[in-house]
């Protein structure tokens, strides 16, 4: 069974001056940190190979200080895979993501400082 949805010009615009500001609470609450926003993405701005043909984008703001001196180095935003196969359980400290990618050609930038031990949580897409 499909459902239909109708809608008012205004009720949309309200609706997504509510998503919004639900956004602007969660940046400012947990960005820089460990949370990860998927949203439907604009494909006029956003490359189909970042949305994995699902046409959906997800975003973070690292609170580690050297992934933001990279960020803000590179003067744009950048795509970045997880440090974690499909699957796995994301990884909290550079020896986790050694563990994980064990068998693969990667090179592994490792501080020794984990400021949060968080693992990234991602919001439901709407």
């Amino acid at each position: 069974t499909t459902t239909t949805t109708t809608t008012t010009s205004n009720d949309k615009k309200e609706d997504d001056e509510e998503k919004m500001r639900i956004l602007r609470v969660l940046t400012e609450r947990f960005w820089p940190g460990p949370l990860t926003l998927v949203a439907k993405a604009a494909e006029r701005v956003v490359p189909s190979i970042l949305m994995a043909n699902t046409g959906y984008v997800a975003c973070r703001s690292p609170s580690h200080p050297l992934a933001r001196q990279l960020i803000d180095a590179a003067r744009v935003p950048i795509a970045a895979p997880s440090a974690n196969k499909f699957g796995h359980v994301s990884p909290t400290r550079a020896q986790h993501v050694y563990h994980d990618l064990l068998h693969e050609n990667v090179w592994i930038l490792d501080n020794n400082n984990n400021i949060n031990n968080n693992q990234t949580t991602t919001t439901p897409k709407q």
